[in-house]
């Protein structure tokens, strides 16, 4: 991680969380070296377009019902797979049969156009890194 140095405190960022960064700084150098906390410049202008943007807001809006839609959909997924599984070792009455089967038609309608999306969305985000439009 290479040190940055502004208004006389070197220092070096790191990545913390979603909310933001943090950096430590530093004073002098050797034994009169001094630690001091410093904000650290947002290097990514994009994330003040992101705020402003309507349509990167709504991709990022896109980009929650896609997370959410593949949550759904893998859940049923799972769900079916857990069923079946369950029903092979107890014996798979009706009710099991049309679960399982509720579950990948509804898990399948779902997850379906939540992974286009997803594509659109990445496509669309590298689209903006690159400026390939």
């Amino acid at each position: 991680m290479p040190a940055r140095e502004h208004d006389g405190i070197r220092w070096r960022t790191r990545a913390t969380s979603r909310v933001g960064r943090h950096a430590l700084g530093w004073r002098g150098e050797g034994a009169d070296r001094q630690a001091v906390a410093v904000a650290a410049p947002d290097p990514d202008p994009r994330r003040e377009a992101a705020a402003t943007d309507p349509v990167i807001a709504r991709r990022r809006r896109i980009a929650g019902w896609v997370d959410v839609g593949q949550k759904v959909g893998y859940g049923l997924f799972g769900l079916a797979v857990v069923a079946f599984l369950v029903g092979f070792v107890v014996g798979l009455e009706p009710w099991v049969v049309a679960l399982i089967v509720a579950c990948l038609v509804v898990g399948s309608i779902v997850l379906a156009p939540s992974i286009v999306f997803g594509y659109a969305v990445r496509a669309a985000d590298r689209a903006d890194r690159e400026d390939s439009w």
